[in-house]
């Protein structure tokens, strides 16, 4: 249990830190799926 919420810590930290950068879907144009799997789908995009 202890490790999951220092990872849960350490991610919140480096959010704060700014690590991390938050876009909106509509931010992205020419989305084309380039892979799927097991753990989800692959796509690319441009950023506008």
């Amino acid at each position: 249990m202890s490790d999951i919420k220092e990872s849960i810590d350490w991610f919140e930290e480096k959010i704060d830190e700014g690590y991390f950068n938050y876009y909106e879907y509509l931010d992205f144009k020419n989305i084309q799926p380039i892979g799927n799997g097991s753990f989800g789908n692959v796509m690319r995009a441009n950023w506008k």
